[in-house]
């Protein structure tokens, strides 16, 4: 699999706030454009402008990343338009995101008062509306600007203010915190400097913080975030070097540096039980805020940024609070479990399958690895029903399904995250690889179920995150994963109760 939050949120951590120009501060029309890269490498771009028409703010967003898994293209395209009056009163959004040039997938928002309706679009053809009270305090992208701006010009040390998240959990409120770093210069010896100011941005939802540029006007330049994957840059640009540089094919991201080595003799398809040492190399305190025991995981830490790891497939975790909590078993934007086609595809499943909850699991787990038949990696966290009907998708789409399915069922879930031992793509043995599986709550335990896998678990699995899918539980463990990518290094120590040397062969 990918760094799932290399898909997932790379669009999300590249674009900064919003950039449109406030009334008054310039004219209308104006458009800025940015160009995306990782490791220095163009991945992708965005503009952004505002127009006026009498009392109306219209400000559209374009955005496009185009990145590699193992060769395979990943290409999205979305569009935001936000109506606004002139005095900051929200009218509309549209969001229309497309994928490969098909699949597009449309959001819209409509303001009313103290109440915001969601109706979002799937690729099924049906909507899924949603009515939320409008918590207030929140700023339009033309006054979250000028705000912004301000601030800037003003030479504060500090700028908050709240915006509306119109991806990921759309009609919820985000919290932006900007701290100034330093006032800087740049400029070549002999060459005019250009004065900027440097800042560390934090938002709610968010796990990593991230750098910015701005210049006198209070107007972005670019933005950093330092990832496993390399830099990921945002870089102010004029329209003619997009179409110079771009399209492209992007970087890719199942490079050496993402795939873990481990022995090519290593083999734990079978394995029951197993024995790792963890070892992080920079930011060891990654680690501290990502659940390891669960399922059939135990760890400890050894040492600044070292973990001993052991699993027994057999094992499960206890949470008897967790039957009775929503976040595990109702459905969601990606667990739809109560869309008909996940409804209709558990209980098929099923069919001539007795009470037993553990053996029903199971009986899930083999169908989802049976029902995707195309095993591919250009899938993007497809929802259960899109996978349904698509039968194609990578571990995370059978990590969804499973999910959802469970749930239909009556079985509470959640997905897990972590690194998977498996064989390489290139045919040059096994390693290490970033993996999705699914947990479902059994008896009060929580038990480890992977569909892609020829057995129910087994002890090549290494867990450092969970995560219920619910609509508004944030932060999203997979941010903290960007940070983790090419910083992890496992040690074999033992494959059911057989020593290993440290390259994984037997002692």
């Amino acid at each position: 699999m990918h760094p799932v939050a290399a898909v997932m949120l790379l669009s999300a951590s590249l674009s900064p706030p919003a950039l449109v120009a406030p009334p008054g501060e310039a004219p209308s029309g104006e458009e800025r454009w940015f160009e995306f890269t990782i490791r220095e490498i163009p991945c992708g771009f965005m503009s952004r402008s505002t127009t006026r028409e009498g009392e109306v703010l219209t400000t559209r967003t374009l955005e496009r990343l185009s990145v590699q898994r193992s060769g395979v293209p990943i290409r999205t395209t979305t569009t935001t338009r936000f109506r606004e009056t002139t005095d900051g009163r929200p009218l509309r959004v549209e969001l229309t995101r497309e994928r490969g040039g098909s699949d597009a997938r449309r959001c819209v928002i409509d303001f009313d008062d103290a109440l915001i309706t969601v109706t979002t679009d799937r690729s099924s053809g049906d909507e899924r509306v949603q009515r939320l009270p409008d918590p207030g305090g929140w700023l339009t992208p033309a006054r979250a600007d000028a705000h912004v701006r301000r601030q800037v010009r003003a030479g504060a040390p500090r700028i908050e203010y709240r915006v509306l998240r119109t991806t990921g959990v759309p009609g919820t409120i985000q919290d932006v915190e900007m701290t100034r770093l330093a006032d800087e210069e740049t400029g070549s010896a002999g060459e005019p400097s250009d004065p900027r100011s440097h800042w560390a941005v934090r938002r709610s939802g968010e796990a990593l913080e991230f750098r910015e540029w701005r210049d006198p006007a209070g107007r972005l330049l670019g933005s950093e975030l330092v990832t496993g994957l390399g830099p990921i840059r945002t870089t102010h640009c004029s329209p003619e070097h997009i179409l110079t540089h771009h399209p492209v094919p992007g970087p890719e991201l199942m490079t050496e540096d993402s795939l873990l080595g481990a022995a090519p003799a290593l083999d734990t398809d079978d394995s029951r039980t197993g024995g790792y040492r963890v070892h992080l190399v920079g930011s060891p305190g990654l680690l501290d805020r990502l659940p390891a025991n669960a399922g059939a995981q135990r760890a400890r830490r050894i040492g600044e940024g070292a973990w001993e790891f052991e699993l027994d497939a057999s094992r499960s975790s206890p949470d008897e609070a967790a039957a009775s909590d929503p976040v595990f078993t109702e459905a969601s934007r990606i667990l739809d479990s109560k869309d008909p086609l996940v409804v209709e595809f558990a209980r098929r499943s099923l069919e001539g399958t007795g009470p037993d909850r553990l053996t029903r699991a199971e009986r899930l787990r083999v169908a989802v690895g049976r029902h995707i038949r195309e095993k591919g990696l250009a899938s993007t966290f497809d929802t259960a029903s899109e996978v349904v009907r698509s039968r194609s998708g990578d571990c995370t789409e059978h990590a969804v399904l499973l999910a959802a399915a469970l749930r239909a069922d009556g079985t509470p879930s959640r997905v897990a995250v972590g690194l998977v031992n498996a064989a390489d793509r290139n045919g040059s043995g096994q390693r290490f690889q970033w993996h999705m599986w699914t947990q479902g709550l059994v008896d009060g335990r929580w038990h480890d179920l992977d569909p892609t896998r020829p057995r129910r678990f087994d002890a090549g699995h290494l867990l450092f995150a969970v995560d219920p899918l619910c609509d508004d539980c944030l932060p999203r463990p997979y941010e903290l994963l960007l940070g983790l990518v090419g910083r992890v290094r496992v040690e074999p120590l033992m494959i059911d109760g057989a020593p290993l040397a440290p390259d994984g062969a037997p002692r």
